[in-house]
């Protein structure tokens, strides 16, 4: 059951903040590259 609503969940998400995930994952590739940096 929570799973399966979680799933719903994670769906409206996306339909309603698109632009704040891609933000998000544009945010999560800047972390991925300073670390590469470091490494």
């Amino acid at each position: 059951m929570e799973i399966m609503f979680y799933e719903l969940y994670k769906d409206c998400i996306k339909e309603e903040s698109q632009k704040n995930i891609i933000k998000s994952k544009f945010k999560d590739n800047a972390i991925h590259i300073s670390l590469i940096k470091y490494y």
